[in-house]
């Protein structure tokens, strides 16, 4: 059964903020919930989580989550669309002096049906700290899986060297013993091993 995107969010606004349910969705405890936000030209994420620490009456930390929801396919697109309200988040409190002394802390979160799996996706979300989440319907409800984008470590790489086919492994190719080379002039690199 499909669902449509508004369904995902009110699910996630309704059932895990309101009554925070064990889902397989990692949902901080937010102090306010916005939904469909709007941060002007860079765009409207679909919910952002703001949550507030002081000490003795001061505002000392902000921690902001947003969550960008996919009714499909999550793929490279949205990344640019979560770093871009990232940037905006950003810019907002950095140039508020208001938040002058208070440290801000801005988490991203994909949700879609699907993750890109393909190592270039995975490297570039778990770079930019952006949690991943498939999720499907259910009997039972919607029902969220972590995609440990961190964790993501392909194990083989396969290329093609002058017409023969050779199948290395990475992760013991590289046992901190090389160097990369690089030749401006031919503009090339390559691993010396010592």
């Amino acid at each position: 059964m499909g669902i449509s995107e508004k369904q995902l969010e009110d699910t996630i606004f309704f059932q895990l903020f309101q009554n925070v349910k064990d889902t397989g969705l990692d949902i901080y405890e937010h102090d306010k919930v916005f939904r469909q936000l709007s941060l002007g030209s860079y765009g409207t994420p679909d919910l952002l989580g703001f949550s507030f620490l002081e000490e003795e009456g001061k505002l000392k930390e902000v921690y902001i989550t947003i969550y960008e929801l996919k009714r499909g396919h999550v793929s490279f697109e949205a990344i640019c669309q979560v770093q871009k309200y990232r940037y905006a988040m950003g810019e907002m409190f950095i140039n508020n002096p208001v938040y002058k002394d208070v440290e801000i802390d801005i988490e991203t979160a994909l949700i879609g049906s699907t993750i890109d799996s393909s190592v270039d996706f995975m490297a570039a979300s778990a770079e930019m700290r952006i949690r991943l989440y498939s999720y499907e319907s259910t009997h039972r409800g919607i029902e969220f899986t972590r995609i440990l984008n961190y964790n993501y470590k392909p194990d083989t790489y396969e290329k093609t060297w002058y017409g023969e086919s050779k199948h290395l492994n990475l992760f013991k190719l590289f046992d901190g013993r090389q160097d990369v080379k690089y030749d401006a002039v031919k503009n090339e690199s390559w691993i010396s091993h010592q």
